[in-house]
């Protein structure tokens, strides 16, 4: 991995993290 992540990707992957864990909080 590299030391320095574009900001659009860092974001967006922080988007996905944040859709996966309220996705698997939904769940029972």
């Amino acid at each position: 991995m590299q030391p320095c992540i574009p900001s659009p990707l860092h974001l967006k992957m922080g988007e996905f993290t944040d859709l996966l864990s309220s996705t698997l909080s939904h769940v029972p």
